[in-house]
Protein backbone atom coordinates (compact mmCIF):
# COMPACT_ATOMS: atom_id res chain seq x y z
CA UNK A 1 0.00 0.00 0.00
CA UNK A 2 1.15 3.21 -0.65
CA UNK A 3 1.53 5.79 2.17
CA UNK A 4 -0.05 9.11 1.42
CA UNK A 5 1.96 12.26 0.94
CA UNK A 6 0.77 14.62 3.39
CA UNK A 7 0.20 18.21 1.74
CA UNK A 8 1.90 21.45 3.45
CA UNK A 9 0.43 24.72 2.53
CA UNK A 10 2.79 25.94 -0.21
CA UNK A 11 1.12 26.08 -3.16
CA UNK A 12 1.36 29.96 -2.62
CA UNK A 13 5.57 29.68 -2.24
CA UNK A 14 7.96 30.36 -4.79
CA UNK A 15 10.49 27.33 -4.74
CA UNK A 16 12.81 28.56 -6.99
CA UNK A 17 13.57 30.90 -3.86
CA UNK A 18 14.78 28.14 -1.51
CA UNK A 19 17.64 27.19 -4.91
CA UNK A 20 18.86 31.11 -4.30
CA UNK A 21 18.89 30.70 -0.54
CA UNK A 22 20.94 27.40 -0.87
CA UNK A 23 22.74 29.03 -3.55
CA UNK A 24 23.97 32.16 -1.63
CA UNK A 25 24.99 30.05 1.38
CA UNK A 26 27.12 27.89 -0.29
CA UNK A 27 29.11 30.77 -2.19
CA UNK A 28 29.07 33.58 0.67
CA UNK A 29 28.35 35.70 -2.59
CA UNK A 30 25.99 37.58 -4.11
CA UNK A 31 28.24 37.39 -7.19
CA UNK A 32 29.14 34.08 -7.32
CA UNK A 33 25.36 32.94 -6.53
CA UNK A 34 23.78 34.58 -9.32
CA UNK A 35 27.02 33.14 -11.69
CA UNK A 36 26.04 29.97 -10.56
CA UNK A 37 22.08 29.88 -11.38
CA UNK A 38 22.94 31.77 -14.68
CA UNK A 39 20.41 34.31 -13.39
CA UNK A 40 21.33 38.75 -12.98
CA UNK A 41 22.48 39.96 -9.73
CA UNK A 42 19.80 42.48 -9.95
CA UNK A 43 17.23 39.83 -10.18
CA UNK A 44 19.10 37.95 -7.80
CA UNK A 45 19.11 40.68 -4.96
CA UNK A 46 15.66 40.99 -5.40
CA UNK A 47 15.07 37.51 -4.80
CA UNK A 48 17.14 38.01 -1.71
CA UNK A 49 14.39 40.79 -0.50
CA UNK A 50 11.60 38.33 -0.72
CA UNK A 51 13.21 35.97 1.05
CA UNK A 52 14.21 38.22 4.02
CA UNK A 53 10.41 38.91 4.20
CA UNK A 54 9.28 35.59 3.69
CA UNK A 55 11.13 34.18 6.89
CA UNK A 56 11.58 37.61 8.61
CA UNK A 57 15.02 37.45 8.78
CA UNK A 58 17.78 39.22 7.58
CA UNK A 59 19.57 36.04 6.59
CA UNK A 60 22.59 37.43 5.53
CA UNK A 61 25.41 39.99 7.17
CA UNK A 62 27.88 41.64 4.93
CA UNK A 63 31.39 40.66 6.08
CA UNK A 64 35.05 41.41 4.98
CA UNK A 65 34.74 38.29 2.76
CA UNK A 66 31.11 38.69 1.18
CA UNK A 67 27.92 36.85 2.65
CA UNK A 68 27.48 35.11 5.90
CA UNK A 69 23.94 33.39 6.60
CA UNK A 70 22.63 34.31 9.68
CA UNK A 71 21.58 31.73 12.59
CA UNK A 72 17.91 31.48 11.13
CA UNK A 73 19.84 31.00 7.60
CA UNK A 74 22.03 27.97 8.56
CA UNK A 75 18.80 26.34 10.37
CA UNK A 76 17.61 26.36 6.83
CA UNK A 77 20.14 25.21 4.68
CA UNK A 78 20.07 21.50 6.74
CA UNK A 79 16.56 20.83 5.40
CA UNK A 80 17.45 22.54 2.17
CA UNK A 81 20.38 20.21 1.18
CA UNK A 82 18.16 17.27 1.72
CA UNK A 83 15.23 18.97 -0.09
CA UNK A 84 17.52 19.94 -2.92
CA UNK A 85 19.28 16.05 -2.97
CA UNK A 86 15.88 14.49 -3.50
CA UNK A 87 14.83 16.73 -5.67
CA UNK A 88 17.98 15.25 -7.81
CA UNK A 89 16.45 12.22 -7.69
CA UNK A 90 13.30 12.92 -8.57
CA UNK A 91 14.28 14.91 -11.72
CA UNK A 92 17.74 12.01 -12.42
CA UNK A 93 16.87 9.44 -15.13
CA UNK A 94 18.56 6.68 -14.28
CA UNK A 95 19.66 3.99 -16.63
CA UNK A 96 17.99 0.46 -16.39
CA UNK A 97 20.71 -2.03 -16.53
CA UNK A 98 18.96 -5.53 -16.36
CA UNK A 99 22.66 -7.31 -15.29
CA UNK A 100 22.82 -5.33 -11.88
CA UNK A 101 18.81 -4.81 -11.74
CA UNK A 102 17.51 -5.78 -8.16
CA UNK A 103 13.53 -7.01 -7.39
CA UNK A 104 10.93 -9.72 -7.63
CA UNK A 105 8.64 -10.28 -10.44
CA UNK A 106 5.62 -12.24 -9.79
CA UNK A 107 3.40 -14.24 -12.71
CA UNK A 108 0.28 -16.33 -12.22
CA UNK A 109 -0.89 -18.85 -14.10
CA UNK A 110 -1.35 -22.47 -14.56
CA UNK A 111 0.80 -25.05 -13.96
CA UNK A 112 1.00 -26.25 -17.48
CA UNK A 113 2.12 -22.98 -18.85
CA UNK A 114 4.27 -22.72 -16.25
CA UNK A 115 5.94 -26.19 -16.93
CA UNK A 116 6.53 -25.22 -20.58
CA UNK A 117 7.68 -21.32 -19.24
CA UNK A 118 9.59 -22.00 -15.86
CA UNK A 119 13.15 -23.41 -17.55
CA UNK A 120 13.55 -21.14 -20.20
CA UNK A 121 12.85 -18.71 -18.34
CA UNK A 122 14.71 -18.70 -15.09
CA UNK A 123 17.89 -19.92 -17.48
CA UNK A 124 17.84 -16.93 -18.85
CA UNK A 125 17.09 -14.82 -15.54
CA UNK A 126 20.42 -16.80 -14.29
CA UNK A 127 22.20 -15.27 -17.35
CA UNK A 128 21.24 -12.07 -18.01
CA UNK A 129 19.27 -10.92 -14.59
CA UNK A 130 21.10 -12.61 -11.69
CA UNK A 131 19.65 -9.67 -9.17
CA UNK A 132 15.85 -10.63 -10.07
CA UNK A 133 13.70 -13.31 -8.31
CA UNK A 134 10.84 -14.82 -10.02
CA UNK A 135 7.83 -16.14 -8.42
CA UNK A 136 5.18 -18.27 -9.73
CA UNK A 137 1.48 -18.33 -8.11
CA UNK A 138 -1.58 -20.41 -9.37
CA UNK A 139 -3.93 -18.93 -11.15
CA UNK A 140 -7.08 -21.38 -11.16
CA UNK A 141 -6.85 -20.13 -15.38
CA UNK A 142 -8.39 -16.55 -13.95
CA UNK A 143 -7.05 -13.17 -14.56
CA UNK A 144 -6.52 -12.36 -10.85
CA UNK A 145 -7.97 -8.56 -11.42
CA UNK A 146 -7.90 -7.85 -8.14
CA UNK A 147 -3.97 -8.57 -7.29
CA UNK A 148 -2.87 -7.33 -10.80
CA UNK A 149 -4.82 -4.15 -9.75
CA UNK A 150 -3.14 -3.80 -6.04
CA UNK A 151 0.18 -5.10 -7.39
CA UNK A 152 0.83 -8.27 -5.54
CA UNK A 153 0.74 -9.71 -9.30
CA UNK A 154 2.94 -8.35 -12.18
CA UNK A 155 1.42 -10.37 -14.99
CA UNK A 156 -0.81 -13.37 -15.90
CA UNK A 157 -0.78 -15.89 -18.91
CA UNK A 158 -3.64 -18.04 -19.39
CA UNK A 159 -5.77 -18.79 -21.86
CA UNK A 160 -7.98 -15.73 -23.46
CA UNK A 161 -11.43 -16.75 -23.50
CA UNK A 162 -13.59 -13.17 -23.84
CA UNK A 163 -12.47 -9.56 -23.71
CA UNK A 164 -10.36 -8.17 -21.01
CA UNK A 165 -11.37 -5.20 -18.95
CA UNK A 166 -10.25 -1.75 -19.20
CA UNK A 167 -6.62 -0.54 -17.39
CA UNK A 168 -5.59 -4.18 -18.54
CA UNK A 169 -3.02 -4.83 -21.81
CA UNK A 170 -3.01 -8.37 -23.52
CA UNK A 171 -0.27 -9.65 -26.09
CA UNK A 172 -1.22 -12.95 -27.49
CA UNK A 173 1.71 -15.12 -27.37
CA UNK A 174 0.67 -18.89 -29.48
CA UNK A 175 -1.85 -20.97 -30.55
CA UNK A 176 -1.96 -24.33 -29.12
CA UNK A 177 -4.17 -26.65 -30.68
CA UNK A 178 -5.63 -30.05 -29.35
CA UNK A 179 -4.36 -33.67 -29.42
CA UNK A 180 -5.02 -36.93 -27.32
CA UNK A 181 -2.25 -38.63 -25.47
CA UNK A 182 -2.19 -41.82 -23.56
CA UNK A 183 0.55 -44.49 -22.45
CA UNK A 184 2.89 -45.98 -25.05
CA UNK A 185 1.70 -49.17 -25.95
CA UNK A 186 -1.72 -48.12 -25.05
CA UNK A 187 -4.14 -50.43 -26.92
CA UNK A 188 -5.90 -47.94 -28.13
CA UNK A 189 -3.04 -46.94 -30.39
CA UNK A 190 -3.21 -50.60 -32.36
CA UNK A 191 -6.05 -50.07 -34.83
CA UNK A 192 -7.97 -47.31 -36.41
CA UNK A 193 -9.21 -45.08 -34.01
CA UNK A 194 -13.56 -44.68 -33.81
CA UNK A 195 -15.61 -42.82 -31.74
CA UNK A 196 -16.68 -46.17 -29.78
CA UNK A 197 -13.54 -47.19 -29.05
CA UNK A 198 -12.63 -43.56 -28.29
CA UNK A 199 -15.68 -43.88 -25.34
CA UNK A 200 -14.34 -47.83 -24.71
CA UNK A 201 -11.52 -46.25 -22.20
CA UNK A 202 -11.76 -43.79 -19.05
CA UNK A 203 -10.42 -40.66 -19.45
CA UNK A 204 -8.51 -37.73 -17.69
CA UNK A 205 -10.06 -34.33 -17.38
CA UNK A 206 -7.64 -31.25 -16.69
CA UNK A 207 -9.86 -28.79 -15.31
CA UNK A 208 -8.04 -25.68 -13.64
CA UNK A 209 -11.32 -23.45 -13.32
CA UNK A 210 -13.20 -27.29 -11.96
CA UNK A 211 -15.20 -27.64 -14.93
CA UNK A 212 -17.06 -30.79 -15.45
CA UNK A 213 -18.03 -30.67 -19.15
CA UNK A 214 -15.84 -30.06 -22.27
CA UNK A 215 -15.83 -29.18 -26.07
CA UNK A 216 -15.23 -32.94 -26.30
CA UNK A 217 -18.35 -34.32 -24.33
CA UNK A 218 -20.36 -31.67 -26.01
CA UNK A 219 -19.47 -33.42 -28.86
CA UNK A 220 -20.11 -36.71 -27.71
CA UNK A 221 -23.40 -35.52 -26.87
CA UNK A 222 -24.98 -34.64 -30.26
CA UNK A 223 -24.04 -38.05 -31.00
CA UNK A 224 -26.08 -39.32 -28.09
CA UNK A 225 -22.43 -40.67 -26.65
CA UNK A 226 -20.65 -40.11 -23.54
CA UNK A 227 -17.36 -40.66 -22.36
CA UNK A 228 -16.22 -41.89 -18.65
CA UNK A 229 -14.53 -39.72 -16.57
CA UNK A 230 -12.36 -41.52 -14.18
CA UNK A 231 -10.02 -38.36 -13.07
CA UNK A 232 -10.87 -34.94 -12.69
CA UNK A 233 -7.72 -32.88 -11.76
CA UNK A 234 -6.67 -29.01 -11.75
CA UNK A 235 -2.95 -30.15 -12.13
CA UNK A 236 -1.96 -31.25 -15.45
CA UNK A 237 1.27 -32.85 -14.55
CA UNK A 238 -0.79 -34.88 -12.42
CA UNK A 239 -3.12 -35.92 -15.70
CA UNK A 240 0.06 -37.19 -17.34
CA UNK A 241 1.37 -39.08 -14.62
CA UNK A 242 -2.21 -40.53 -14.31
CA UNK A 243 -1.94 -41.52 -17.81
CA UNK A 244 1.64 -43.17 -17.77
CA UNK A 245 0.60 -45.52 -15.50
CA UNK A 246 -2.80 -46.45 -16.86
CA UNK A 247 -5.02 -46.90 -19.75
CA UNK A 248 -6.53 -43.57 -19.03
CA UNK A 249 -7.04 -41.04 -22.18
CA UNK A 250 -5.91 -37.43 -21.70
CA UNK A 251 -7.36 -34.75 -24.55
CA UNK A 252 -5.09 -31.76 -23.50
CA UNK A 253 -2.95 -28.85 -25.88
CA UNK A 254 -0.01 -30.04 -27.84
CA UNK A 255 2.53 -27.98 -26.69
CA UNK A 256 2.26 -28.89 -23.14
CA UNK A 257 1.77 -32.86 -24.36
CA UNK A 258 4.87 -32.74 -26.73
CA UNK A 259 6.88 -31.26 -23.59
CA UNK A 260 5.88 -34.01 -21.07
CA UNK A 261 7.50 -36.43 -23.69
CA UNK A 262 10.52 -36.26 -22.44
CA UNK A 263 9.58 -37.52 -18.70
CA UNK A 264 6.54 -39.31 -19.19
CA UNK A 265 6.36 -42.61 -21.34
CA UNK A 266 3.36 -41.16 -23.45
CA UNK A 267 2.22 -41.27 -27.26
CA UNK A 268 0.20 -38.22 -28.69
CA UNK A 269 -2.40 -39.03 -31.62
CA UNK A 270 -5.49 -36.97 -33.18
CA UNK A 271 -8.50 -37.28 -31.67
CA UNK A 272 -12.12 -37.80 -33.14
CA UNK A 273 -13.09 -34.53 -33.20
CA UNK A 274 -11.55 -30.98 -34.17
CA UNK A 275 -11.35 -28.53 -30.92
CA UNK A 276 -10.76 -25.09 -31.51
CA UNK A 277 -7.34 -24.28 -30.28
CA UNK A 278 -6.65 -22.30 -27.48
CA UNK A 279 -5.03 -18.57 -27.25
CA UNK A 280 -2.60 -18.11 -24.53
CA UNK A 281 -1.55 -14.34 -23.61
CA UNK A 282 0.17 -12.27 -21.40
CA UNK A 283 -1.86 -9.92 -19.60
CA UNK A 284 -1.00 -6.93 -17.59
CA UNK A 285 -2.11 -3.69 -15.71
CA UNK A 286 -1.64 -0.26 -17.84
CA UNK A 287 0.79 1.21 -14.42
CA UNK A 288 3.25 -1.41 -15.29
CA UNK A 289 3.54 -0.78 -19.23
CA UNK A 290 6.85 1.22 -19.53
CA UNK A 291 7.99 0.11 -16.32
CA UNK A 292 11.84 -1.14 -17.65
CA UNK A 293 11.79 -4.66 -15.71
CA UNK A 294 8.30 -5.22 -16.54
CA UNK A 295 8.89 -4.34 -20.43
CA UNK A 296 12.27 -6.77 -20.49
CA UNK A 297 10.21 -9.83 -18.63
CA UNK A 298 7.37 -9.65 -20.93
CA UNK A 299 9.54 -9.64 -23.85
CA UNK A 300 11.74 -12.51 -22.82
CA UNK A 301 8.55 -14.99 -22.26
CA UNK A 302 7.62 -13.96 -25.55
CA UNK A 303 10.35 -15.10 -27.00
CA UNK A 304 10.64 -18.35 -25.03
CA UNK A 305 6.79 -19.32 -25.63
Amino acid sequence: MINRISKPNITNKNLNLLAILAAVIETESVTEAAKKLRMSQPNLSRALRLLREEFDDPLFVRTSRGFAATKRAQELYIPLQEMMRNLEKVYSKTEFDIRTAKGSFTVATTDYIEFLLAPALTKIMEEEAPGISLNFRPSQGNLQKGALEKGEYDLTVLVVREEIPQSFIKQELFLDPYVCAVRKNHPLLTSKLTIPKFTQYNHVLINPQGALWTTTDDNLQKLKMKRHLTLRTPNALSAIAAISKSDLVLTATRRFVEATQEFFPIEIFKGPFEIEPIRIAQIWHERSHSDPLHTWIRQKIKSVL
